[in-house]
C-alpha cells in the first residue's frame, strides 16, 4: 500500500513579516478589582489570513488589531515580546501566544510596539557612510564650483552704447 504525504513548504519565520497584537474584545471584564485585556502576540506574512484562521479555531469572541509592524525578522521580535510578558502568559493546551495585560502591562506592550515600528523604519547609518556620503558630497562641489563660478562672472567684453542709452 502506497501512502501520499502532501508536502509542505518549510516555514522560515526568521523572515520579514509582520507582528501583532490582537485583542480579544469583551473576553475579560472585571476580574478582583483589576481589568485585564487577553491579547494575543504573534507573527504572520499575512494579517487577514490570520485573522480568518482565529475565527475558524478560536474562541467565539471578536477580535481586533491593536497594533501591527512590519520586521525583518518575525521569530526574533515574537520571541522578544513574549519573553518581556513571560509572566502575563495564558497557560492554554494549543497556544503559547495568549497573555492577560493588566493596564500597565497593556500600555507597556503597547509602547514597545510602537518603539520597534520606530526601529524597523529607522535606517541605521554607519560611520563609513556617512563619511563616503560627505566625501562624495564635498567631491561634487568641488567640481562644480569653477562651473559655477564661471557662470556668474561678468564677462570682460565692452557693453555697446546702444544697450547703454536704452
Amino acid at each position: 500500500m502506497t501512502r501520499y504525504y502532501q508536502a509542505y513548504p518549510e516555514r522560515n519565520d526568521h523572515q520579514p513579516g509582520y507582528c501583532y497584537l490582537i485583542e480579544a474584545v469583551g473576553f475579560h471584564g472585571w476580574i478582583p478589582g483589576c481589568y485585564f485585556r487577553r491579547v494575543k502576540i504573534g507573527l504572520t506574512r499575512n494579517i487577514s489570513r490570520r485573522l480568518e484562521g482565529l475565527a475558524l479555531n478560536q474562541p467565539p469572541c471578536d477580535y481586533k488589531v491593536v497594533a501591527l509592524i512590519q520586521v525583518e525578522n518575525m521569530a526574533s521580535v515574537e520571541s522578544l515580546l513574549h519573553n518581556k510578558f513571560q509572566h502575563c502568559r495564558v497557560k492554554l493546551e494549543k497556544s503559547r501566544e495568549y497573555f492577560d495585560l493588566n493596564p500597565v502591562d497593556y500600555a507597556y506592550c503597547l509602547w514597545l510596539f510602537r518603539r520597534l515600528n520606530q526601529q524597523s523604519i529607522s535606517i541605521p547609518f554607519t560611520f563609513r557612510q556617512i563619511a563616503a556620503t560627505v566625501f562624495m558630497a564635498a567631491s561634487l562641489a568641488t567640481m562644480a564650483f569653477p562651473v559655477i563660478q564661471k557662470s556668474f562672472q561678468p564677462a570682460n567684453q565692452p557693453i555697446p552704447e546702444s544697450k547703454l542709452r536704452g
